[in-house]
């Protein structure tokens, strides 16, 4: 793509599939027909759809089958994952192991009684204030496989708290008494660089004068008649 032409083809592989049997007849001028052309091409990204999704189905159900293989062998094991999307009837989340998805129901967070915030797209417990938002950390169980719809079901861990992703860009302090073991508390500051913010003007404290006060000059005696 860095070859400042005006046209490109995606198909660039040796001859192996019939687009690029297409593109090389087209380079070479044996195929002027547009109108086939454009049936050709419709009917090739048609095909590629149904092979991505056939793809995409085949790794799905090698992942189910190892879930299930680990339900059996681990019944306890636990999965972390991370939230994509929070709705107002569940939650969405990705497993990092195997880069799956995965839904809970709100019925599953039964520990309180969840209400959704259409402005910050989070789900918050009215008692306990616990919230589930995108990008929280969470771990959840494995219930059980359906391998005919290829759907999964999941719990989440028994008093298991998300932990929520880091926007506030902040950091904590380094301090001499952090580097001596001492953890300084509550002390935050900008990602800014230091070097971005305008230096202080130097203006010096007006001296205090320390010169002793005079002593009145004695009076000349007078002289004598």
């Amino acid at each position: 793509y860095g070859l400042s032409l005006t046209h490109y083809c995606h198909f660039t592989s040796p001859i192996r599939r019939y687009v690029d049997l297409v593109v090389h007849r087209i380079l070479f001028h044996e195929s002027d027909n547009k109108e086939q052309l454009e049936m050709i091409a419709a009917r090739c990204s048609d095909q590629e759809r149904i092979s991505s999704k056939a793809e995409n189905s085949v790794v799905l159900l090698k992942k189910l089958r190892l879930l299930d293989f680990n339900k059996k062998t681990e019944p306890l094991k636990e999965y972390p994952a991370v939230v994509t999307r929070v709705k107002n009837f569940g939650v969405y989340f990705e497993i990092v192991e195997l880069m799956m998805e995965g839904y809970l129901h709100v019925s599953e967070l039964d520990d309180d009684y969840y209400i959704f915030d259409e402005k910050s797209n989070t789900l918050k417990g009215r008692r306990h204030q616990k919230m589930f938002a995108a990008g929280d950390r969470i771990c959840v169980m494995l219930k059980e496989v359906d391998f005919i719809t290829l759907e999964s079901a999941w719990s989440l861990m028994a008093d298991q708290e998300p932990i929520h992703a880091d926007l506030s860009h902040n950091h904590d302090v380094v301090t001499p008494q952090d580097k001596q073991g001492k953890r300084a508390k509550g002390k935050k500051a900008s990602i800014r660089d230091a070097s971005s913010k305008p230096p202080r003007k130097f203006i010096p404290k007006a001296s205090k004068s320390r010169t002793k006060p005079s002593k009145p000059k004695a009076k000349p005696k007078a002289k004598p008649k």
